[in-house]
């Protein structure tokens, strides 16, 4: 008797860090984010940034199927690394060298706790050297007010920390918005040039259809706003909700409205 089995690819424990996580498991990760042990929160504000990376490199192949990210991925993959997935996004014009300098200290800052053969903890001389090297960025102004308060760390390296991962993965999903937008964009044009050029049959069979004259607004930037939780509502000069819940409390909505 054929075994059940038969064509389906054996699961492996390395599967475990390539599955989706649902939305339940983002809140999850970000409570542990805020309110963890210093080697949890490490390992999971990387982990939070590395899927947002990955989502936003998948969108930049040609061939999008997770077999072929599977190959790309697995450990001999040309992005089988945390590292290796910055480079390449770097490389791909996804963000500039102050945001690959940024991924790179949240990367060595996992990477000490990690492999650290003793509990230490984020307010370490060294760890708060390493934070206070993030690179400030001028294109957004609540992102500059947060990468600056990141810099002083004057409420404590944990809060630090986990300030930079939401930054960066706010930027991250911003730019996954404008490529989307910017594609979307591209179809319209796209499919309203060959409506154009078609039969007059065709076009009146699409008017039969009831499809609207295909017309586009000017074009703007494509950069979107940030999403109406994280505007800034304090204090000039101050970046907006330094406490852990505040840094990510609106986290949640975003990939809410971003599964949409």
């Amino acid at each position: 008797m054929p075994s059940r089995n038969r064509g389906r690819k054996k699961p492996k424990l390395r599967d475990l860090s390539r599955e989706v996580p649902t939305e339940a498991d983002l809140n999850a990760l970000i409570d542990k984010l805020q309110e963890g042990p210093p080697i949890v929160s490490a390992i999971l504000g990387s982990a939070l940034i590395e899927h947002e990376l990955e989502s936003l490199l998948r969108t930049r192949i040609r061939h999008k199927d997770d077999g072929t990210w599977d190959l790309l991925t697995e450990t001999d993959g040309p992005l089988a690394t945390f590292s290796r997935k910055i480079t390449a996004g770097y490389a791909l014009g996804l963000y500039d060298e102050a945001t690959r300098a940024n991924l790179d200290i949240v990367r060595h800052i996992r990477n000490a706790f990690a492999h650290a053969k003793k509990l230490i903890t984020f307010d370490h001389s060294l760890v708060l050297g390493e934070i206070g090297r993030v690179q400030v960025t001028n294109r957004h102004k609540d992102l500059h007010l947060r990468l600056k308060a990141v810099q002083n760390a004057h409420r404590g390296g944990h809060i630090a920390f986990a300030s930079l991962c939401a930054g960066i993965t706010i930027e991250l999903m911003r730019k996954g918005t404008a490529l989307q937008k910017y594609r979307n964009a591209y179809l319209r044009r796209k499919t309203s040039k060959l409506l154009q050029k078609s039969s007059p049959a065709v076009q009146s069979w699409m008017r039969a259809l009831g499809q609207p004259p295909m017309s586009f607004p000017a074009e703007g930037g494509l950069n979107p706003k940030l999403p109406p939780g994280h505007q800034s509502d304090g204090p000039k000069g101050e970046a907006p909700g330094l406490t852990p819940r505040g840094i990510l409390g609106s986290f949640g909505a975003d990939r809410r409205n971003k599964g949409k």
